[in-house]
C-alpha cells in the first residue's frame, strides 16, 4: 500500500500533464478560439428575376468548416424584413443557395449532403423561427473553387409553381 500511494499520484500528474500536451499541443485545442471574422461586405441581396427587392445588408458569415451563422444585426435585420415580405406575398416561394467550397467537403455537415445545404437549411431555420412556412423554403446547394467564400448564401424569390391544396384529398 505504501508503494501503490505514490505510483498512484505519479501516475496521475503523468496522465493529466500527457492529456494537456495532447490537447493543447497537438491539437491546438486550448487558449482562445480563433474566429477571425472577415469583413463582412454589404452586398447581400434578394433578388426576383431581374428585380431588386432587398439590397445593402451585410453578408452572413460563416467560420471555416461551420455550417452554424453568426449573426450581426444587419443580418437579423435582414431576416426580419424579408420574413415580412414573404408574409405580405404569400404565393412566392423563396430559394436559399448555400455555398461551401470545395476545401470544406469533407466538414462535418450533420445529417446534410454538404456544408452549403447544412447552411441553407441554418437560414431556412432562422425563417422558420420567423414565422414562415418551411414548405415556402426550397434549399439549394453549390460547391465553389475558391480561397474565401464571400457570399455563403444567396436569396432568390420566385412564384409559386405548386398549387396551394384546399381541401385533404383523403377526406374526399
Amino acid at each position: 500500500m505504501r508503494i501503490f500511494i505514490p505510483g498512484f499520484l505519479f501516475f496521475l500528474v503523468y496522465a493529466l500533464l500527457g492529456r494537456w500536451y495532447f490537447v493543447c499541443e497537438v491539437r491546438h485545442h486550448c487558449g482562445e478560439r480563433e474566429t477571425t471574422e472577415t469583413v463582412r461586405t454589404a452586398t447581400l441581396v434578394l433578388t426576383e428575376g431581374d428585380k431588386v427587392v432587398l439590397e445593402g445588408f451585410e453578408q452572413f458569415f460563416f467560420p471555416p468548416d461551420s455550417i452554424r451563422p453568426i449573426l450581426s444585426e444587419e443580418n437579423k435585420r435582414f431576416l426580419d424584413e424579408l420574413a415580412s415580405f414573404l408574409a405580405q406575398h404569400p404565393t412566392k416561394q423563396l430559394l436559399i443557395t448555400g455555398f461551401y467550397l470545395q476545401s470544406e467537403s469533407s466538414a462535418p455537415s450533420g445529417f446534410f449532403e454538404n456544408p452549403g445545404h447544412a447552411r441553407a437549411a441554418q437560414i431556412g431555420m432562422q425563417l422558420e423561427d420567423r414565422g414562415i412556412d418551411p414548405h415556402r423554403v426550397t434549399l439549394h446547394n453549390m460547391a465553389l473553387e475558391r480561397d474565401s467564400l464571400l457570399e455563403p448564401v444567396r436569396f432568390l424569390i420566385r412564384k409559386s409553381t405548386v398549387p396551394l391544396l384546399i381541401s385533404d384529398p383523403k377526406n374526399d
